[in-house]
């Protein structure tokens, strides 16, 4: 008989939603999440279906980036697997694991309270997304969490929050993954230093995302870490905030890679102080990399190299002073001088006043 391809030609009127994912899935997933799973298990009922992701935003009139944010989500999950084939992204629906509860009667008990959150694990995105006005509205009006999280923001820092704040803290909820409550940690921490930038929020947002950071008491237990490691050197640069990415790469090599004793970083400080008045991070980088590759490592090497230093600076002035010195008494030499008798130009000049009397 050969191959045979069945089909059948009638269509099942349900979509079978299974309790594991309704239990354990959709109650800790944003709504507009839920719905394209949903509404894929519908459209893919019976075997492959093909729609692209335009006409799938617009059945269900929303973003078209709610739609690739959402099947990403759910792969992250173990909901679905994307492949990449070609300009075609395959969507395959996976079974549904199904996860630890006490039981069912439990779960749906936490119908009236929002459900304990999980660690969020990192989108893995290198670029840090860009929100639209239309989708951070809609997740304010999905979300009470994010609802929350906004007021949270426009309290601690005394004003309305702008796009570019939202667009910022949603990122480092939905970007990094941070759990609101350390969101709200971080920004009471920076409005309470006095530094609401967000290049300087999000420097420190990527650095505990970077570190696991899940829990206000890991964050508090972080940030008594990095003042024990940093204090002596911020109060030194008489800064008192959080330093950025760059700046504790830096101080991380003074200490771990040139692991310099703490009084001989504080005696470049002071060096680069005496030479600049504001110092930066990479001119006393400089002072301790040449002290490192001479072996300076004790407060007598410091001292004796500063001090060969300024012989070495005076002898240099000294040196400069006397090429001056020699250009401009060559000038003079060089200028032919006239040497005029001004009593003889005075008895030319009574004769020839007398001559003319005469004619």
């Amino acid at each position: 008989m050969g191959s045979i391809s069945v089909t059948t030609r009638y269509e099942s009127s349900e979509t079978l939603i299974p309790n594991a994912f309704i239990d354990g899935y959709m109650m800790k997933a944003i709504p507009v999440y839920v719905m394209i799973y949903i509404y894929g298990m519908r459209v893919n009922k019976g075997g492959a279906c093909r729609i692209s992701t335009d006409e799938l935003a617009k059945s269900m009139n929303i973003l078209e980036s709610d739609v690739v944010n959402a099947w990403k989500h759910w792969e992250r999950e173990g909901l679905v697997h994307i492949e990449e084939n070609g300009k075609v992204t395959e969507v395959v629906f996976l079974n549904i694991p199904a996860k630890n509860q006490a039981s069912k009667q439990e779960s749906l008990s936490k119908l009236d309270c929002p459900p304990k959150m999980e660690k969020r694990q990192p989108l893995g995105l290198s670029v840090k997304p860009n929100y639209s006005t239309e989708e951070l509205a809609m997740y304010q009006e999905q979300s009470a969490e994010i609802r929350g999280l906004f007021k949270h923001a426009e309290k601690v820092f005394g004003k309305l929050l702008t796009h570019t704040d939202l667009n910022l803290i949603y990122s480092l909820y939905d970007w990094l993954r941070l759990p609101t409550q350390v969101i709200e940690f971080l920004l009471s921490y920076c409005a309470d230093s006095g530094r609401q930038e967000p290049r300087y929020i999000e420097s420190i947002a990527v650095d505990w995302a970077d570190k696991g950071i899940d829990s206000t008491e890991t964050a508090s237990e972080y940030l008594l870490a990095y003042k024990r490691k940093y204090r002596v050197i911020l109060k030194a640069l008489n800064l008192d905030f959080y330093p950025l990415e760059h700046q504790r790469r830096i101080m991380d090599r003074w200490i771990d890679e040139f692991q310099m004793p703490e009084e001989i970083i504080l005696a470049a400080i002071d060096r680069a102080i005496e030479s600049k008045n504001s110092p930066s991070f990479a001119y006393i980088n400089g002072i301790l990399s040449n002290w490192r590759d001479a072996g300076i490592r004790t407060m007598e090497a410091v001292e004796k190299s500063v001090e060969d230093h300024k012989i070495s600076q005076a002898s240099k002035k000294k040196s400069e002073g006397e090429k001056r010195g020699y250009a401009k008494k060559n000038r003079f030499v060089n200028f032919t001088q006239r040497n005029n008798d001004y009593a003889e130009l005075e008895r030319l000049e009574m004769e020839y006043l007398k001559q003319g009397m005469k004619g």
